[in-house]
């Protein structure tokens, strides 16, 4: 768990952020508009926002997992907070960036998975309570080793666990894992987490993250915002080599 009143300086921070949007203040509790328009996403700037976000990027139990799953130039292809508003609809079950650039709904990935070949691991940091109510993440439990992207017949009638769990805590997943935000029923809660998304070197990532980051606060960083911001990455350049055999 992180400390609670790092937590709910990350929370307030991102209410601040969604209520800039005039369209949420203004309809913010009326029901019978469409339900997609309840969940947001939170994720330019946040690191020249507050360092509560440089941290909870960078947990040290989770570089240490990923060190081992996607090798040691791991780098994060996204960072943000996902925001469920009371309404929201929820989501069908699926799998991220890159699998859902691979293969579409009800297909099969082209390589074995069962050999630790892992393209995504992410972080779920709940900054309010996950509930039943609210809308918290459901998961297929050993979904991961099959390989399979879900689609709305596959996943019918499979023995979804929905999470339950307080502010602050770490929940850490496999990217090949089935899963979705479930409807939020209630009347007056929202549901936020960050949201992590974790690459091996060679996957592109999701955002530039180093662009939108101040030199200050990448210079001011001792742990690992460099490196899963991709800021010593090599990537191919464009010269003609000439190879004598």
């Amino acid at each position: 768990h992180f400390k609670k009143t790092k937590i709910e300086k990350a929370l307030k921070l991102i209410n601040k952020e969604i209520f800039k949007d005039k369209n949420i203040r203004k309809n913010y509790n009326n029901f019978s508009r469409d339900k997609r328009l309840n969940q947001v996403y939170i994720y330019k700037n946040l690191f020249n926002l507050n360092k509560v976000f440089i941290d909870l990027v960078q947990p040290k139990i989770a570089m240490n997992v990923f060190k081992k799953i996607l090798g040691e130039k791991f780098i994060c292809g996204f960072f943000g907070a996902n925001c469920l508003l009371p309404g929201a609809r929820g989501q069908s079950p699926h799998l991220d960036y890159p699998y859902l650039d691979i293969i579409k709904a009800g297909e099969t990935l082209p390589f074995d998975t069962g050999k630790n070949f892992t393209l995504n691991c992410q972080i779920l940091i709940p900054l309010s309570d996950f509930t039943f109510e609210n809308g918290s993440t459901s998961l297929f439990p050993h979904s991961h080793k099959s390989g399979l992207f879900p689609n709305k017949k596959i996943s019918k009638n499979k023995k979804f666990i929905q999470i339950k769990t307080k502010m602050g805590s770490l929940i850490l997943t496999n990217g090949l894992i089935w899963h979705n935000s479930m409807p939020n029923y209630s009347d007056d809660q929202m549901r936020i987490c960050t949201l992590g998304q974790y690459l091996p070197h060679f996957i592109k990532p999701m955002l530039n993250l180093a662009k939108s980051t101040s030199k200050k606060i990448l210079s001011k960083d001792k742990n690992y915002l460099k490196q899963l911001l991709g800021v010593n990455l090599r990537y191919p350049r464009d010269i003609l080599t000439t190879v004598k055999y």
